[in-house]
């Protein structure tokens, strides 16, 4: 049971995709997702999967959410930062 809800955690997160009309969800890629992936656009959502397996993977991932979000300058400035950082 959620402690928030008065059902079973599995039935309320089930409905959450229509309830919410969630557009898009961000998700890792790899094959344990692949079911909520299918899912989540059968019930229309658009899903966005973001490899993040390696550090070149989570510089495409910054580079990819700025695009979407039409913040490439903020995504390449935070992935300078890491790059200093890690150098």
């Amino acid at each position: 049971m959620d402690e928030f809800l008065d059902e079973p955690r599995s039935s309320a997160c089930a409905a959450l995709p229509v309830q919410l009309e969630i557009d898009v969800v961000f998700m890792p890629s790899g094959r344990d997702t692949r079911g909520l992936a299918e899912r989540l656009r059968g019930l229309g959502v658009s899903v966005q999967a973001i490899p993040t397996n390696t550090v070149h993977d989570l510089y495409q991932a910054i580079s990819h959410l700025g695009e979407f979000f039409g913040a490439q300058l903020a995504a390449d400035s935070l992935n300078r930062a890491i790059r200093e950082e890690v150098a």
